[in-house]
């Protein structure tokens, strides 16, 4: 009977579902089946989101009983109670990302016993800015020969390779193991304040990390380089009143304004019957 184990739960509790018959770790030992295997967020490099497993199937499904928990409550300074990470399996082994300061812990498929957690450091400002909080979505992975790797993006939107056997971070990738994802942006970035982060897990091939990018969800940077900036409006100093025409030009226009408009009414009245005026002089009707 194979261990099958490749979802977290969407809680802050990571469970474990296999039979009744679930083998021990000795059992299985050296001989966990390719197939059940799960290197990518998506699956595979393709995104099929699918693996044709066939351990558990409608005949034995209502027979499945818990097989592990793992709790992620005391990952962070707070508990998450929404858990979205999809995990990796590998060769027995589960990878994902857990808790409100989005650690990384390293479980044994079969029986939820932790291997390995690593402590994402503190960010300060840059992770309480940031657009994108809480465990994210996952991880990456990455092997040649015996080395292999787990990579993973911070809240604060650092890039960060770990030994996946050790969960210590790889002293040859950037700087003891981080890539500053501002730093090496495209643009001049605020490491503290820009908006800019990620909650997709690294997406690796041929040896190339593909690193997406997510601002604050429904909007977007208020300035074009995202960078923060003071915008200070010029005093502008009038040299002339707010009308550009005197006050006694004014008064003198409305004078004639309305002497024009009574001897029009007038006018009208006298015509015997309802009369338009000429172009540019109100149209005044007399009433009947």
């Amino acid at each position: 009977m194979r261990a099958l184990t490749r979802r977290l739960m969407l809680t802050s509790t990571a469970a474990g579902f296999a039979l009744a018959a679930t083998p021990t770790r000795a059992q299985i030992a050296g001989a966990v089946p390719p197939d059940t295997d799960w290197p990518v967020y998506g699956g595979n490099l393709a995104y099929w989101r699918y693996q044709p497993l066939d351990q558990i199937n409608a005949s034995n499904f209502n027979q499945l009983q818990v097989a592990w928990q793992f709790k992620t409550d005391n990952l962070g300074s707070r508990p998450e109670f929404v858990l979205e990470c999809t995990p990796l399996v590998i060769k027995g082994r589960l990878f994902a990302t857990g808790g409100s300061r989005r650690d990384v812990i390293c479980l044994d498929a079969a029986t939820g016993e932790q291997l390995w957690l690593h402590r994402t450091p503190d960010e300060g400002p840059r992770a309480r800015n940031a657009p994108r909080q809480l465990s994210g979505r996952g991880v990456g992975y990455w092997s040649e020969g015996d080395q292999e790797r787990i990579l993973y993006v911070t809240i604060g939107y650092q890039l960060v390779s770990l030994d996946a056997k050790t969960g210590l971070p790889d002293p040859n990738f950037g700087s003891n193991g981080v890539v500053d994802l501002k730093l090496n942006d495209d643009q001049e970035l605020d490491l503290d304040t820009a908006d800019i982060g990620l909650h997709s897990a690294p997406t690796i091939a041929k040896g190339v990390v593909i690193i997406g990018a997510a601002h604050t969800p429904g909007n977007t940077p208020r300035v074009k380089r995202n960078v923060p900036v003071t915008l200070s409006m010029p005093t502008v100093a009038r040299s002339r009143p707010k009308s550009a025409m005197p006050a006694a030009r004014r008064r003198e226009l409305c004078a004639r304004a309305s002497a024009i408009a009574s001897s029009s009414k007038t006018s009208a009245m006298n015509s015997g019957g309802p009369k338009r005026r000429n172009s540019g002089t109100p149209h005044v009707w007399r009433a009947k």
